[in-house]
């Protein structure tokens, strides 16, 4: 019982392909899959994120950079393991931090729950999972004194849930590659803010995306959401002199250390994915910071210049990330996709080769050009099986004939991602 291979050789638990499985249950097509998918993630995440605000009793400011954030807007349109960890993880620590003011069993059982959740989801909720269970065992001992069988049934209901999983992973475990340490993975988890901006962006498109110079300011300015994830974290101090805040501070700093030491052990310091585990602390910081700003302005900033920019900053920055994220959205729908291997050909296009391809009855030995993407051809595959091609099913057999291959229907226009399937000529 598992779920998708990891980059590192390891893999993942079920729960993404359950998720999927359930949605398929509803429809077998892509685009009502894709939108259901946004709607329950979209909605759960914004649930969760409110329930971490109200904890700290801060507005809702930050949950609209959230919403307009070009990296959530593709985390939640994309069918994939790792995104959904945006959720599960956010789900468990708005009620841990609820649980720390006023324990009771209905909370524990949700965190339990949400985090084994994770755990299934993707292995890079282990140091969320471990901060979260460190923090409760350190703040909270009273409370599993008092409730040793509670404690006992949400533990032996979270490991039946896993059993399956865990004893696959532990059976099939790949060896862990020797990693080198570095500066960099250390530092890399300070780096988590870019979901609140465009900044590198063209990890998903191709570089250079903004084709204008206008554009190019405009995403550069959403990195100001650093600046509000740097008072986050400086805010933490202040934090925890506070009664009523304290012990929130000091998960919100453990958990930070753990991705930190984890980031550091793992060698992580590239992909921006890495990200979405530690994204409601990362959230957390930034809307912490957003609350510190205003309390400079109020108390320590009052000889700064009256200017109405100040106050406005992030409703400054909410604007940038509409206008980036729009731009991106626009760019992706006019050029059919990109050419970058991490997003590629629009849905709706390769749905189209899809059902080319039933029509014709051709096998998907399909050759890729020079430089295009060999996962197309297995992207179509998939597509083919769910509008029930009988070929793709291997119900039917193929024609086979001249071999199909992949080629990009604008050669010379380097910001095209469409693609098509043509029979390949004789050299």
């Amino acid at each position: 019982m598992h779920g998708l291979l990891g980059t590192k050789g390891n893999v993942y638990g079920p729960m993404a392909i359950w998720f999927y499985q359930l949605l398929l249950g509803l429809s077998h097509n892509i685009f009502v899959i894709t939108l259901l998918k946004s709607l329950i993630t979209t909605g759960l995440l914004l649930y969760a994120l409110s329930r971490i605000l109200d904890a700290w009793e801060l507005d809702r400011r930050a949950l609209v950079l959230t919403l307009l954030s070009p990296y959530i807007w593709f985390y939640q349109r994309n069918l994939w393991d790792n995104s959904l960890n945006l959720v599960f993880l956010s789900l468990a620590v708005g009620p841990y931090l609820h649980f720390l003011k006023a324990p009771n069993r209905k909370l524990f059982f949700v965190i339990f729950l949400t985090l084994t959740m994770a755990f299934l989801t993707h292995l890079m909720s282990i140091p969320i999972i471990a901060g979260l269970t460190l923090h409760f065992i350190w703040r909270r001992r009273d409370w599993i004194k008092s409730h040793p069988w509670t404690l006992l049934a949400g533990s032996a209901i979270c490991l039946l849930l896993a059993s399956g999983y865990l004893h696959y992973f532990l059976t099939h475990r790949q060896p862990t590659p020797a990693t080198t340490w570095s500066v960099r993975s250390l530092l890399f988890p300070l780096l988590a803010a870019r979901q609140w901006t465009a900044y590198d962006f063209n990890y998903f498109l191709e570089k250079n995306w903004q084709q204008s110079g206008v554009l190019t300011l405009v995403t550069g300015l959403t990195t100001g959401a650093f600046f509000f994830f740097a008072l986050g974290i400086g805010s933490i101090r202040r934090h925890l002199k506070m009664p009523q805040f304290s012990e929130q501070a000091s998960l919100v700093l453990l958990l930070l250390v753990m991705q930190l030491l984890f980031a550091w052990s793992m060698n992580l310091k590239f992909h921006p994915h890495y990200h979405n585990a530690f994204f409601p602390v990362a959230f957390t910081l930034v809307a912490l910071g957003i609350d510190q700003w205003n309390y400079l302005l109020a108390h320590q900033l009052k000889n700064l210049p009256k200017i109405a920019l100040w106050e406005k900053f992030p409703l400054l920055l909410a604007c940038l990330l509409l206008i980036s994220t729009a731009s991106i959205s626009y760019k992706i729908q006019i050029n059919n996709g990109s050419r970058s291997i991490r997003h590629g050909p629009t849905s709706h296009n390769l749905w189209q080769l899809a059902k080319a391809a039933m029509a014709q009855q051709e096998s998907l030995l399909i050759a890729p050009g020079p430089t295009h993407p060999s996962q197309f051809p297995e992207e179509i595959l998939i597509l083919r099986k769910l509008i029930h091609d009988p070929v793709a099913l291997g119900t039917r057999a193929a024609v086979y004939s001249t071999p199909m291959e992949v080629q990009y229907t604008e050669p010379s226009n380097p910001q095209s991602g469409e693609i098509e399937i043509k029979k390949r000529q004789a050299p």
